[in-house]
């Protein structure tokens, strides 16, 4: 390959994350001519493949129609889409169109912030929420560092299971004064930052501290929104949890189309009654996004999805299992289809590694995350399994070596 001419993300670029991609179809994408397992959905987004006919089909008939609208336009689909939308959060409220999920997070602490009138965010260390400089204020992990943002606006507060009961959150709150504070701006449940799944207690300390103060409840949903959790939505899980924004993008379109959107409640948008929406896009509910989401909406329709995502979610948990029984495991988190698994006494694993056997996951130090999409059935995760088990094999023989 000859010398790039554009950057690879998240990466030196002498010695850049990268791999050969020439296509991709239904569960799968190529490397040339090697057919890898996309263990991953991408970056949690192709949760459906990466050749769904609806979403498609939706695409090109919307692309036969118009391609391009004012984000002024009142179009038909901003209102289906956004009912559709607002029905499988079961929430009452409106929608706000991006075109990413940090714009969706961005958005979301503008609003916040004009409706309370207060400056601070709560946050957690362990975070990641966006690229962009007001999302990175609000993300704890190391892509944060070294960038100037609003971080000063930003209190960090402890993760779920060293405040399981959430007194450390509060006595924070407290001490700093709640009437700084607009909003707690979290990750329901974290993505590859480790699938942290917070206990029910810690999320009743958190909205009654928003109950008691006024502060609001920002939920970043990019990852784990429309299935990954093998429920629509993460906060689905905890029923006790009453947003005021859910941040959504990725899985929002399947992936095929950068899209993604902003819940608030009706108060939110009886604040902007009166006062100018300074917000907004110049591919705001861009008519492509509109129809890859109708698409999407209509996935979650089907009768029997939800028993379906569960019974497949199930046989991916017994995978696991399965792979814990097998090999020394430190840690292991899994929801729906999103696990964790950090091994003991393995040395750093390389993605290369397991490219070249026809898997792409996350892999980091002694770490992998995998998320694959809700189309998979029980001989697909065999196949993978098996795949990585062999792999996982030759990692412990070399090192014993």
């Amino acid at each position: 390959m000859k010398k790039r001419a554009y950057y690879i993300t998240w990466s030196t670029q002498d010695k850049p994350t990268a791999f050969n991609f020439t296509g991709s179809k239904g569960k799968y994408f190529f490397s040339y001519d090697k057919k890898i397992w996309d263990c991953l959905s991408t970056s949690s987004q192709s949760i459906f493949g990466h050749s769904d006919k609806r979403i498609k089909g939706e695409i090109k008939s919307q692309i036969d129609t118009f391609c391009v609208a004012s984000p002024k336009a009142d179009t038909a689909d901003k209102q289906i889409a956004a009912e559709g939308l607002l029905e499988l959060l079961g929430l009452k409220g409106k929608i706000f169109y991006t075109v990413s999920g940090a714009e969706s997070i961005e958005n979301a602490l503008k609003m916040a912030r004009q409706v309370t009138g207060r400056d601070y965010i709560l946050a957690r260390r362990n975070s990641y929420h966006g690229a962009t400089l007001g999302a990175l204020s609000v993300t704890g992990d190391w892509r944060s560092e070294e960038h100037l943002s609003l971080g000063q606006y930003t209190i960090r507060i402890p993760e779920p299971f060293e405040d399981p009961t959430g007194e450390k959150t509060r006595a924070i709150v407290e001490k700093e004064g709640p009437e700084k504070f607009a909003a707690f701006c979290l990750e329901t449940v974290s993505g590859i930052s480790g699938v942290i799944v917070p206990p029910h207690s810690w999320w009743n300390a958190i909205q009654a501290l928003c109950d008691e103060y006024g502060i609001k409840l920002i939920l970043d949903e990019v990852f784990t929104g429309f299935g990954r959790t093998a429920k629509p939505f993460a906060f689905h899980h905890f029923p006790q949890l009453k947003p005021d924004f859910v941040a959504m993008s990725k899985a929002i379109t399947g992936g095929y189309v950068p899209f993604g959107a902003l819940y608030t409640t009706n108060e939110t948008f009886r604040f902007y009654k009166k006062k100018i929406l300074s917000c907004g896009l110049t591919n705001y509910g861009h008519p492509l996004g509109l129809a890859a989401l109708k698409a999407v909406l209509e996935i979650f329709k089907q009768p029997g999805l939800q028993v379906e995502l569960d019974s497949k979610a199930a046989y991916f948990k017994k995978k696991i299992d399965i792979l814990k029984e097998r090999f020394q495991i430190e840690e292991e988190r899994t929801i729906g289809f999103l696990t964790y698994l950090k091994f003991k006494k393995l040395k750093s694993f390389k993605l290369q590694t397991f490219i070249d056997h026809g898997l792409y996951l996350h892999a980091k130090k002694n770490v992998i995350v995998l998320a694959p999409p809700m189309i998979w059935d029980e001989e697909n995760f065999d196949t993978v399994f098996a795949k990585l088990t062999k792999i996982l094999e030759d990692h412990y023989e070399k090192q014993a070596l």
